[in-house]
């Protein structure tokens, strides 16, 4: 059986990737995901020891180059995320997102929702002059 998360690498279109967020997201309705391209999901995150931050230009230049945040590593686990403020933009701008998509669908859901050629018509009868 084939898992619905099984990249095949051989083409660029773009897969969802879901199940990694079903336990940071386990308390909303949905469980969105980062669309990528097949090609990304090749690359391999950047790790590297916390002893490497004593060189800074090289971490900094490390981060303008990658698209991705590097992760660092004390005592072989997991501590710390930099990442370029490109990257952190792109990210913030992707949370907003996710939450606008929630809200919208709690209106959906609420019954706040009116037909768009109705709306359409209302908002051209209170600006057209």
């Amino acid at each position: 059986m084939k898992s619905r998360n099984a990249p095949q690498t051989q083409c660029d279109e773009p897969v969802a990737i879901c199940s990694h967020f079903d336990t940071i997201d386990s308390q909303s309705r949905n469980n969105y995901g980062i669309i990528v391209s097949r090609k990304e999901l090749n690359t391999m995150p950047h790790i590297i020891p916390i002893r490497d931050l004593k060189n800074t230009a090289n971490i900094s230049q490390m981060c303008k180059e990658s698209d991705e945040p590097i992760y660092i590593t004390k005592n072989g686990y997991g501590d710390m995320v930099i990442m370029s403020m490109k990257v952190y933009r792109e990210k913030l701008m992707m949370l907003d997102i996710y939450e606008k998509l929630l809200a919208a669908e709690d209106e959906i859901k609420a019954g706040k929702m009116s037909d768009a050629r109705i709306s359409l018509a209302e908002m051209r009868k209170k600006y057209d002059r």
